[in-house]
Formats: structure tokens, sequence, C-alpha cells
């Protein structure tokens, strides 16, 4: 035992040059997979969570357009407006005043968007408040009025496409309907024309 000791404290010769290039070359290969393995999973985390912000903005929006639609006592014909953008109005009477409010889909800024404004007794309107965005990334949009025979109130359906990510965009397309409970089936056509389409 102590020979074997002696031997392999007098021995220098240490790793060869071959050696050392096989250990390198072993270490560079797990170090390439374990580098792709985390950009990968970068990548699809990142994906995932533009996703699901994408989807909460949409549901988000679902939940502020279920309120509007509900109350409103009026739906106008959905239509173009003259830049192109889908846009329809809703009239609320449940305060004792009435107000407006104007939906549309801004091709440009890809955004849902609303405006307000109030009507006095004259029929003079206010200034419309500035666009808000309600949900972003919305690649296209549409408002439409279901035929349902059966139903007792008007109804509103919104659809939107929303894309998220640059490199590998992803789609999701979303439809849901609102009823306006304070409305009739008697009211047609143009509702609150005072600002203009846009």
């Amino acid at each position: 035992m102590t020979g074997l000791r002696r031997r392999l404290a007098e021995d220098e010769r240490g790793t060869t040059m071959m050696e050392m290039v096989v250990g390198m070359t072993i270490l560079a290969i797990f170090m390439s997979m374990f580098t792709t393995a985390i950009f990968m999973m970068t990548r699809t985390a990142n994906k995932v969570q533009s996703v699901t912000g994408t989807a909460s903005q949409v549901n988000q929006a679902f939940l502020k357009l279920d309120k509007l639609v509900r109350y409103s006592s009026a739906v106008s014909t959905p239509g173009t407006g003259t830049s192109g953008d889908k846009y329809v109005e809703l009239r609320f009477t449940n305060t004792g005043s009435e107000s407006c409010t104007q939906l549309r889909f801004d091709g440009p800024t890809q955004q849902l968007q609303q405006r307000s404004w109030t009507v006095n007794s004259s029929g003079n309107a206010s200034t419309a408040s500035a666009w808000l965005p309600m949900a972003s990334s919305i690649a296209t949009g549409s408002f439409t009025q279901p035929a349902d025979p059966a139903a007792l109130y008007q109804q509103l359906t919104v659809s939107v496409s929303a894309t998220t990510g640059s490199t590998q965009p992803s789609t999701t397309t979303s439809a849901m309907t609102f009823t306006a409970l304070n409305s009739n089936l008697s009211q047609t056509g143009s509702v609150c024309g005072q600002q203009g389409r846009p």
C-alpha cells in the first residue's frame, strides 16, 4: 500500500492533451444542450404569459361590455365608420337623462375602444370623451345583431380575434352575445347619432 502511494506521489505525468480535448468537447455538448433547453423554456413561458395576458384583457372587456349592453335602452345597427372601423352605439336612459356610448374596433391601434357623451332635454349633446381602450392586441373584431326570433330584447354579438407574439404569433378567437334588458325590439336603426361616426 505504501509502495502504491509512493508511486502515485512520484508520478508527475498528469492529463494528456487528448484527454483535455475530449473532456472539453463533452462539456461543450452538455452546455449547448442545457442552454438550448433553457432558451426553449423561456420562450414557451413568455408565449404562455403573453397569451394569458391577452385572454385576460378580452375577458375583462367582455365583463365591461356585459354591464354596458345589459343596462342600455337601445342598441344601434352595427356599421362601418368613415375610417373603416366597425362600430356600434348604445343609448342609456336609466339615469333619468340620456347618455350614449360608442364602441369601435380601431384598426391602426388594434384596440377595442369606447367613448361616451350625454344628451340634454333639448337634444344637444355634450362633448364626447376621448377614446378609451377596453382591450388591446385585437387583430380583427366585429359587432352583429343576432337574428333570434325568440328574443324579447335587443342583442349584440361581439367577436374578437386577439393576436399575441411577433416571431410565432398565436391567434385566439372569442365571441359573446349580450342582451340589452332595458330595450325593446321595436327600436331599430340609428341611435345616438349626435357625434358622428368614427
